[in-house]
């Protein structure tokens, strides 16, 4: 095995996307060694959540309740988190008053993670919401993909809820859960529901949390029908000619990546000689990028 000589490891790295909580993505290489054909690259890589992915919109002020009631909604969203975990989140026109009431009403949102495996995810003030009129959230398993409300179970899927109101941007309320919980594995898909007669993001109210009896039509609701890939995080390599974009350079080889981040790849060189570019790249989700190049002589 020969190791090989990497003249510089200054960072290079371009950071594409919304940078929220957690580690911004980054990527950076550390040695390279050839065996053979092949080179094989390690290194480093952090992840930063995904951006939200707009999954529909829905026109303001047309609720069957008021907008003051919290239940117009006017878009959803959906993302990958760094920590493993899928966030839901719902847009209103304005946020519910904080307070518990009868009722109960709350945010569903229904979908499929393989084709025998739907969920209905609910967020919202149930009977056991927090004393100061905070969100709590469910996770009901159904038994098919029609995910009818007689057919689902509650799980004990833990479910996280935050609101965010006007003074730190839009008003939403989001739900995040595991996704390993929900069966959502990297490069599979969430395939939509259309459980509510508005859509599968929708707001509903409960005539009372014992009989189960759901009373959608007083609610409004965000109708789509395009699923959300589900995104891991990513280390992808290539060796070529310096001065390309890193962006769009052809990554040939993907790399394994540790729960610490570290990664080890290998790369087929075998028509390449002399002076020669490593390109790394580590994403999670699309528009959420981090690239690095570093020098090699073959």
């Amino acid at each position: 095995m020969k190791r090989l000589s990497i003249p510089s490891l200054i960072a290079a790295s371009l950071i594409i996307g919304a940078q929220t909580a957690g580690a911004a993505t980054s990527v950076s290489i550390s040695t390279a060694s050839r065996s053979g054909d092949t080179l094989t690259v390690t290194g480093t890589s952090t992840f930063d959540d995904q951006p939200f992915v707009q999954m529909g919109t829905d026109p303001a002020n047309d609720a069957t309740t008021p907008a003051p009631a919290g239940q117009d909604l006017t878009a959803a969203a959906v993302r990958m988190k760094a920590n493993g975990q899928l966030e839901f989140r719902w847009t209103v026109s304005l946020l519910p008053p904080a307070a518990n009431g009868v009722p109960t009403f709350f945010y569903g949102w229904t979908f499929c993670s393989t084709e025998e495996t739907c969920f209905e995810l609910d967020a919202g003030r149930f009977y056991n919401s927090p004393a100061d009129g905070g969100f709590s959230g469910f996770v009901w398993a159904c038994a098919d993909a029609a995910c009818d409300i007689a057919s689902q179970g509650a799980t004990s899927i833990p479910v996280s809820v935050a609101v965010a109101g006007p003074a730190t941007g839009p008003n939403t309320i989001s739900a995040s859960v595991s996704a390993s919980a929900l069966s959502a594995t990297p490069g599979s898909t969430l395939t939509p529901v259309m459980l509510s007669p508005y859509g599968p993001a929708f707001t509903a109210v409960y005539d009372s949390y014992a009989s189960g009896n759901v009373f959608p039509d007083v609610g409004d609701g965000v109708a789509f029908d395009q699923g959300f890939p589900v995104a891991g995080k990513n280390v992808s390599l290539a060796v070529g000619a310096a001065g390309q974009d890193p962006a769009t350079v052809a990554y040939t080889s993907t790399a394994t990546v540790s729960p610490t981040g570290a990664f080890s790849g290998g790369v087929n060189v075998a028509d390449l000689t002399g002076d020669q570019t490593i390109y790394a790249r580590a994403c999670l989700g699309t528009n959420n990028c981090a690239y690095q190049t570093a020098p090699v002589t073959l």
